[in-house]
């Protein structure tokens, strides 16, 4: 709401300070702070302050996935925003396109599973994943 209304540095202020009040009161891998995390991280990438929201979601995935198991909601929306991450810092690099599909992919299949195809966030991932397929089409030699 804060960025809408122009107030980005604010909402990212606020952001930090929520996950770091969930972080101690709850403990850093617990479903609430990972969903903290996961509100800072998507601040950060508004800000565009990719560098600093791609290692964070890179730990912040690991954590939730050791805590919360990999089909767990909050890992699936961690793992499509470090896909986001990784496509903005190397949209143009065939590896980080890689990268991105593939996490793509597995929230995608878990969603599936664990949501259903009709959900909203598996709708969610399925077109951010049907846009990197197309991304990965311009790395492939024309025949």
């Amino acid at each position: 709401c804060h960025g809408r209304l122009g107030r980005s540095g604010e909402a990212l202020r606020l952001r930090r300070e929520l996950h770091d009040v969930w972080t101690l009161r709850a403990g850093a891998e617990t479903p609430e702070a990972l969903v903290a995390a996961n509100n800072l991280a998507s601040a950060l990438l508004s800000a565009d302050l990719v560098d600093e929201a791609t290692p964070f979601l890179r730990g912040r995935l690991a954590a939730a996935r050791d805590a919360l198991g990999p089909d767990h909601e909050v890992v699936l929306v961690l793992s499509a925003n470090l896909a986001r991450a990784v496509l903005r810092v190397g949209a143009l690099e065939l590896e980080h396109v890689e990268e991105a599909a593939a996490l793509l992919k597995e929230a995608l299949y878990a969603s599936w599973r664990v949501l259903g195809v009709e959900h909203v966030r598996s709708l969610e991932f399925q077109a951010l994943y049907n846009e990197v397929k197309e991304k990965l089409k311009a790395f492939q030699p024309e025949e």
